[in-house]
């Protein structure tokens, strides 16, 4: 039978949960942890850090955001401020745009409003880029 009225010292509280590596005097840990799923080759290199990780972790996410999300001028994000948009991928040819519209257009079992978008979208590349649908 459990105890019906466990009592935890001070003491006691202060050795439960320890957070790991550094933690910035200036900047408390939130009550939240921020979680996240990663593919198996990016796990399996963060959880070989061992005791490391998340020291690691923390670190790496709070340099990141530091970077990408907050003005470091201004040292916050206002409420109307948006944070800047990821890196420009390449750019992506209209050939290579119509092949992969006709890839997804021979998916069995397309969703029919999914189906008539993606024609509408192809058709429209297609006569922009003077090409005629592959499909």
């Amino acid at each position: 039978m459990p105890n019906p009225s466990p009592r935890q010292t001070e003491e006691f509280k202060k050795h439960c949960y320890q957070p790991k590596g550094a933690v910035y005097s200036d900047y408390p840990l939130a009550d939240k942890p921020t979680q996240v799923r990663l593919a198996e080759d990016i796990t399996a290199a963060v959880d070989a850090l061992g005791n490391d990780k998340t020291p690691w972790l923390r670190r790496v996410i709070t340099e990141a955001v530091r970077k990408e999300l907050l003005s470091q001028a201004q040292g916050t994000v206002s409420a109307n401020e948006v944070p800047s948009p990821p890196p420009a991928s390449p750019p992506l040819d209209a050939d290579t745009l119509v092949k992969v519209l006709n890839e997804v257009l021979a998916v069995p079992r397309l969703p029919a409003a999914a189906k008539k978008k993606l024609e509408t979208l192809l058709e429209t590349l297609s006569q922009s880029q003077g090409h005629l649908p592959l499909g």
